[in-house]
């Protein structure tokens, strides 16, 4: 049990990972086209 639990916390630390991940990504893709840039850069 656990382990099962440890389990469980880092999954749920490398989902909210990804998440703050994605979300920087919308944000510097929001601040480049703020500027005039492409959303890929």
């Amino acid at each position: 049990a656990e382990r099962r639990r440890a389990e469980q916390e880092a999954h749920q630390r490398a989902e909210a990972e990804r998440r703050s991940a994605e979300e920087q990504q919308r944000t510097s893709s929001r601040r480049y086209i703020g500027r005039g840039w492409e959303l890929e850069r």
